[in-house]
């Protein structure tokens, strides 16, 4: 009797052991034996946070296209567009998020989106999936509210980066920095204490750093004026200093007057203010968008690097990468994919050098990323600068 006892003891256990160990694990097999991710990307809809719906679509549109199959796993996307005003339309808000669990092989669910309101649902959805990865990438809710609930968190470094914009232009070979200003910029502290810090880094250069004051634009009449301004400014700058200048400005309107000034003059662009290098030459330069949202940012950079080759503008522009709103939710569902499909463990992530690592082979796109709390499921990452 005691040998059948321990015998049934043992086998209890085995049992358990069995059913535990196969529980944690996020992978789901395919019928051909490939292990399945299926990511499923949750922003608001477009007209409640139209950057990150953009970048959850490019993403979803992307992995999706390529299959991203390989001897070991196939990897699937879902984009998940909640309601208009989904803060007060909780009913259908709740549907929508809640339908995810319906499919038994979800195993990563991603949050895209600055807006706030989507983190209560997603404690409820964890406890319907608790085989899923869940990642926020960003949410509006505070660091501490999300790493609570969240396995990972990521948000956009918004902290200033003068010294590697210097450095750019050092390795650019800038003769003279000409700052492009409005009145309403300098009563903008953010704004104020960029255009401060970078002309001291620019001292540490030596340098030389010229401010030109605009005024506001209010209406469509001083947008023109202010078009001119810039365009008359910098042709009398090229020709007193030459084509090794800097030249920079503080919103969308004058990054394009700028990108296509530069076409004709062809000064140096460390850097636009607002728009994306990537995205604003594609414009410029009517480059076809057909499956675009397929490429991935390093083929569209090759695009643009190409075209500005044709100006002689080659080695003359910097700027970042990708937008985040792109960014983000890229590298949130590359890493998804590398830990589901080897079955790795969450805390794998908390190692910098893995993150690093990996988002970098995955969506070619360098970035630096810091830990922002002890339990290290919360990053701030920052795209690297870049020259076309």
């Amino acid at each position: 009797m005691k040998n059948n006892s321990k015998i049934k003891i043992i086998t209890m256990l085995l049992v358990f052991f069995i059913v535990f160990t196969v529980g944690c694990s996020k992978v789901t097999v395919n019928n051909d034996g490939k292990n399945k991710v299926n990511i499923s990307i949750i922003t608001p809809s477009e007209n409640e946070d139209k950057d990150f719906y953009i970048g959850a679509k490019n993403i979803v549109d992307k992995i999706n296209a390529r299959g991203r199959t390989d001897k070991k796993y196939v990897a699937r996307a879902k984009h998940i567009v909640l309601p208009d005003d989904f803060e007060s339309n909780k009913g259908e808000t709740e549907k929508k998020i809640m339908s995810i669990a319906q499919n038994k092989d979800n195993n990563v669910v991603i949050v895209s989106t600055t807006k706030r309101g989507i983190l209560p649902y997603m404690q409820t959805l964890k406890d319907m999936m608790p085989k899923a990865l869940f990642i926020a990438s960003p949410m509006g809710e505070t660091r501490e509210e999300i790493s609570r609930v969240m396995d990972l968190g990521f948000e956009e470094d918004t902290d200033a980066d003068e010294d590697k914009l210097v450095d750019l232009e050092e390795e650019l070979g800038v003769k003279r920095h000409i700052q492009f200003v409005t009145a309403r910029d300098l009563t903008n502290k953010r704004m104020s204490d960029m255009v401060n810090n970078l002309k001291n880094k620019l001292a540490q250069k030596n340098i030389p750093y010229e401010e030109i004051k605009l005024a506001d634009i209010v209406n469509e009449d001083s947008r023109l004026s202010t078009t001119i301004e810039v365009n008359d400014t910098i042709d009398k700058k090229v020709k007193q200093y030459g084509e090794d200048i800097a030249v920079m400005g503080t919103d969308a309107d004058m990054d394009r007057v700028i990108a296509r000034n530069a076409l004709k003059n062809k000064f140096i662009i460390p850097r636009f203010s607002n728009l994306n290098t990537v995205d604003l030459f594609r414009e410029l330069f009517e480059i076809d968008d057909l499956n675009r949202r397929v490429l991935s940012y390093d083929v569209q950079a090759t695009e643009v690097s190409n075209a500005l080759a044709q100006y002689k503008m080659n080695y003359r522009v910097g700027g970042y990468y990708c937008p985040y709103n792109i960014f983000l939710p890229e590298a949130a569902s590359e890493l998804a994919i590398d830990l589901v499909s080897k079955d790795e463990k969450i805390s794998k992530a908390y190692k910098e050098k893995y993150i690093d690592d990996t988002i970098t082979e995955r969506t070619k796109i360098r970035a630096g990323y810091t830990y922002l709390n002890k339990k290290k499921n919360y990053i701030k990452a920052k795209i690297d600068l870049t020259i076309y």
